[in-house]
């Protein structure tokens, strides 16, 4: 949750609501439109297809590390009207796992909330025809104060090689919950709120190599933006927010692989 910070200020501020307007959304779909391109041209060979393998001194540190995360640009985040894009790719090196392991795991969406627990708190397949599914999600997270967001998501798998996959996620729907865990529990409004999240898009880049299998999440959101005369001192903490959850993320993931790895599955 990229803006939870936000707590600090509500608790002081109450009422300090957001709203999404058609031009953050505007300017949120030209900035998509510029990264599908660039992640096309990975897809199709036009560039290297692993970010952490393109560049000898990142790939190194992952082979050491295990995880690796960065900004995607210099910048880890980007000013648009009424709101904040954040831009973050991460990967895991994955020693003695396969592809299909890897697979099982990012498409094993019943199985998410114990995964990546205990962030979220539910998932669900909606529906699935082959590599194409459309899945629910439920995260809770409390900083001061609680967000709770209800996700819907829209995900295709594409294999592009013998142990090379891609994974396009989109969500669809992000709305808030308010009265969580109440009686008076309620989703709210989509685009009203607090602006904690609007949009959660990514892709996953999966690829056997060196003994293992390397998984590679690059991770774009809008939330709301900062109130005048406040970015100095709350926006170091809002762009640090995406990058605690990708490493999260990642670091779930690789422990799951690992497991389903250490039991034998077929490779």
């Amino acid at each position: 949750m990229t803006l939870l910070i936000l707590g600090l200020l509500l608790a002081v501020t109450p009422g300090l609501s957001a709203q999404l307007k058609p031009e953050t959304v505007k300017e949120f779909n030209a900035y998509m439109a510029d990264a599908e391109s660039q992640m096309q041209a990975r897809a199709s060979g036009a560039k290297p297809f692993l970010w952490s393998a393109s560049d000898n001194a990142r790939w190194n540190r992952l082979r050491t590390e295990g995880v690796l995360v960065a900004p995607t640009y210099e910048s880890p985040s980007r000013d648009v009207q009424g709101g904040l894009v954040h831009d973050w790719t991460g990967a895991i090196f994955i020693p003695g796992a396969k592809a299909e392991q890897a697979l099982r795991i990012l498409q094993d969406v019943d199985n998410h909330k114990r995964i990546y627990a205990p962030d979220t708190v539910d998932s669900r397949m909606i529906s699935r025809t082959g590599n194409e599914f459309r899945s629910s999600m439920r995260t809770y997270k409390k900083k001061v104060l609680a967000a709770i967001l209800d996700y819907e998501f829209h995900t295709v798998y594409t294999q592009l090689a013998a142990g090379r996959w891609r994974g396009a996620i989109r969500s669809t729907r992000i709305v808030e919950v308010e009265d969580y865990g109440t009686p008076r529990e309620r989703q709210k409004p989509e685009g009203q709120g607090m602006g904690y999240l609007w949009r959660l898009n990514s892709w996953w880049h999966v690829e056997e190599r060196d003994g293992g299998v390397v998984m590679e999440l690059r991770s774009i959101s809008l939330t709301r933006d900062i109130p005048f005369g406040l970015s100095w001192a709350i926006k170091p903490m809002v762009t640090s927010l995406p990058r605690e959850t990708l490493e999260s993320n990642l670091g779930k993931t690789r422990t799951a692989v690992l497991a389903l790895s250490d039991q034998g599955a077929p490779r």
